[in-house]
């Protein structure tokens, strides 16, 4: 009945890969997956979660560096268009907004000052923030 469980696991973090795209839970994602097929053999909870988080932390250190090395953005991304849905604020000759790329919301970084509705060009990615071409 545990394998139940780790199916549900296995949903929710798929799904909150897919809506934060940043490499964040998809370890723990395939961890559940794996652990669907573990839990018939092993039946203390206490020791399924010792493997999940063991596989997951495995998964994590050996997998990450080249995954995003494949997923790095390409340059062609770097011409493509957002719209500034909301300004957050400026620090330190920076401003801060989120933007609509590919029908998500993204933290966006620029040096100008832009208002709502603004379409900018993507200057560059730094981790899940992108850097506008101002």
């Amino acid at each position: 009945m545990e394998y139940v469980l780790w199916s549900i696991c296995f949903a929710v973090f798929l799904v909150i890969e897919l809506v934060i795209p940043s490499l964040v839970s998809v370890w723990f994602s395939i961890a559940a997956l794996i652990m669907v097929f573990i839990a018939p053999f092993v039946k203390d909870l206490r020791v399924q979660t010792f493997i999940f988080a063991c596989i997951s932390f495995i998964l994590l250190l050996s997998l990450r560096k080249v995954a995003k090395r494949y997923l790095k953005p390409k340059d062609s991304l770097r011409h493509e268009e957002v719209e500034i849905v909301n300004t957050l604020g400026a620090d330190k000759g920076r401003r801060f907004y989120e933007v609509k790329y590919k029908g998500g919301i993204w933290s966006a970084i620029g040096k100008e000052d832009h208002n709502k509705g603004d379409i900018l060009t993507i200057g560059s990615f730094d981790g899940n923030k992108i850097i506008l071409k101002d």
